[in-house]
Formats: structure tokens, sequence, C-alpha cells
């Protein structure tokens, strides 16, 4: 295990770095657009440029979100009461909206189950989770997510099982490692970091996710956050 001392100073050398090169990729995007600006490119110039601009978003991607993972830790967290369940209907409703046919369900254990944690990043790890879950299924098929929430014994349990396309057994658990991506990025665009991010919420929140397949019927992810019981306010 990496010590505390280590860990912290770890996590503020990644925020720096982060940091530190954020300016530089600022500055090569814009002397590239100031460079392009009223030039004729060809085609096969402009796909170049495509392909450029494409290095440069997902460059900034890549350090918004090692810096996210670094805030998880250098913060605390801040501990209040939220409801679990509408946080949970939140978070479909943005995904189902514009769909006529979802293929979605959720079912709740209680009409409002609520808890005392870091409401923000219950959030975060549960968007990420079912993000996944709507966006990793069959091109041309509608994405089928099923979702059950409930409270056993003060731990708050969140179930997603979905009907996308699965994960091979023998990466499970590669998910979680940073910027690993299983997953062909021209059809399933992203960086590889959702679940890295996630797992990373949860721990801090003495949490955990798990995983396993569900054979050609997609995955089923169990995410469990303990009810703290006590409101911890943030310093001011």
């Amino acid at each position: 295990m990496v010590p505390a001392s280590d860990k912290k100073e770890l996590n503020e050398f990644v925020k720096i770095v982060s940091h530190d090169l954020s300016a530089p990729v600022r500055h090569i995007k814009s002397f590239h657009k100031m460079l392009m600006k009223d030039i004729a490119l060809t085609d096969q110039q402009l796909e170049l440029k495509g392909r450029v601009d494409g290095a440069i978003t997902k460059l900034e991607m890549q350090l918004a979100a090692i810096l996210a993972l670094s805030r998880v830790d250098t913060n605390a967290p801040q501990i209040r009461q939220c409801n679990a369940t509408q946080m949970v209907k939140d978070i479909i409703a943005k995904f189902t909206e514009d769909s006529v046919d979802s293929g979605e369900s959720f079912v709740s254990s209680g009409d409002d189950i609520e808890l005392f944690t870091d409401k923000s990043r219950l959030h975060d790890a549960y968007y990420e989770v079912l993000s996944n879950a709507y966006k990793f299924h069959p091109e041309g098929v509608v994405a089928k997510v099923s979702v059950t929430l409930e409270m056993i014994e003060g731990t708050l349990i969140l179930r997603v099982f979905d009907q996308g396309i699965g994960i091979d057994e023998r990466f499970l658990q590669d998910i979680y490692l940073p910027f690993r991506y299983l997953n062909h990025q021209k059809k399933y665009a992203g960086l590889g970091m959702g679940l890295t991010y996630c797992q990373k919420l949860l721990h801090s929140i003495e949490g955990t996710i798990a995983v396993r397949s569900n054979g050609d019927q997609g995955c089923i992810f169990t995410l469990e956050v303990p009810h703290k019981k006590t409101m911890i306010m943030p310093n001011n």
C-alpha cells in the first residue's frame, strides 16, 4: 500500500503537471487556429487539419480527466443528506429524454431512499456507470437498461443491468485502469477513464464497485455506498 504522504505528493505532482501542460496545449490550439485562418485548404489538407483538431481536443480531455482524478484525493468529501432515488431518476432522464423507446426500467425499494454521503461524488459515480450502460450497445439496437436501488442494513446498493456488447471476463478488472479502452474508439467514442473515475469516487466515500458478465446479455454493475448517518459541513 502506498503511504499517505507519498500518495499526497503524487496527487500534488499530477495536479501541477496537468496545469502546466494545459497552458501549452491552449497555445497550440490558438496558434493552430490563427495559422489556418483565411487559408483555402485542399481536401487532403482539411483531413489532416481535422486530425490535428481531434488530437488537440483529445489531449485537452485527457488532461481534464487527470486533473479530475487528482481532485478526488486532494479535496475531502463533503457529507450531506441526499435523495438517491431522485438522483438516479434524474440521471436516467438525461439518457432517455430523446428516446421514444429506451427499453429502460427502474425499480426502487422505497419511494425516497435518502442517505448521508458526498452527493456530488455519488452523482458522478452513478452517472459514469449509467452512461456506459446506455452507450455500449450494438449499433442499431435500442439500449435496454434495468436499474434497481435499495438500502440494506445501512448500505445503499445500486445495480445496473444492461443488454449491451458485454465485457470479456478476462478483462473485467482492466476496465478500472486509466485510459484502458477495450472497444473500438471510432465506434464508441471516449477516453477509457469513466470507470477509473467512478471507482476512485466511490472509494473516497468508502464505497465499492463490482461487475460481472451476464454472458451474451451484457453486464451487471453493483455499486455499494454506506449511509454515514452524520453530516459534515464543508469548511468555509
